[in-house]
């Protein structure tokens, strides 16, 4: 009941929840090299941009890290420390990154 429109097309004749998430999965949820790469290469090239909350700009990091998780690829605890710090700018965010 809660997918976009065109993703409830593709499970709307399933009854159970267990095929739908196996559709989903297979369909969604690839775990090829391509999608590592990507993944890893958006979380490296990550940046707070100007105009998005601090509040904003971790949850988009805590969900880049979770999209990781779900193809496979840990990250240190304190390398996920370091990627975040060096995501904020230099300006307005000293005192935070000096390490």
């Amino acid at each position: 009941m809660c997918l976009s429109q065109d993703l409830k097309y593709d499970v709307m004749n399933e009854t159970s929840a267990k095929n739908i998430w196996k559709i989903l999965m297979s369909k969604y949820l690839m775990k090829s090299v391509e999608d590592h790469l990507h993944l890893k290469r958006r979380l490296y090239h990550f940046q707070l941009k100007r105009g998005v909350s601090i509040s904003d700009h971790i949850n988009t990091y805590a969900k880049l890290l979770v999209d990781l998780a779900n193809v496979d690829v840990m990250i240190d605890e304190k390398d996920k420390a370091l990627l975040l710090l060096c995501s904020l700018p230099d300006e307005g965010y000293e005192n935070i990154t000096e390490l």
